[in-house]
């Protein structure tokens, strides 16, 4: 009976933590240090990230239960399929590493963003 129980109380905390992930991810900040290449003036660094935080600003992930996700930029919406690893979603191109229950880390290619959870 011991083991019964604790099996499902394994069982309930890792659903609980894998389902964290589910929902709307919103565009937060464009990682500083994945673009600073070290040869770059602050001003230029500065130009830099507000183009390409312009370009992101409405990007949205929304993952959902049955391993689809719907991705949002540019005024594009697509759907495609994940897989997920743990705390990390491998994405069409790309993956998202889940931080914390409200920050994601999102990379693409060069691109290294930041999301929030919600539709912000």
């Amino acid at each position: 009976m011991k083991n019964i129980l604790l099996v499902t109380i394994l069982i309930s905390v890792y659903t609980a933590q894998a389902q964290d992930f589910l929902g709307t991810w919103s565009f937060e900040s464009v990682d500083r240090e994945a673009v600073q290449d070290g040869e770059m003036s602050e001003e230029e660094l500065d130009k830099r990230l507000n183009m390409v935080s312009n370009m992101f600003s409405s990007m949205k992930l929304v993952i959902e239960k049955n391993g689809a996700y719907t991705i949002t930029m540019l005024g594009r919406e697509k759907e495609y399929i994940y897989t997920e690893n743990e705390n990390i979603l491998l994405l069409k191109e790309g993956k998202l590493e889940i931080l914390t229950t409200e920050k994601a880390k999102y990379t693409s290619g060069n691109a290294v963003l930041f999301l929030q959870k919600g539709d912000v």
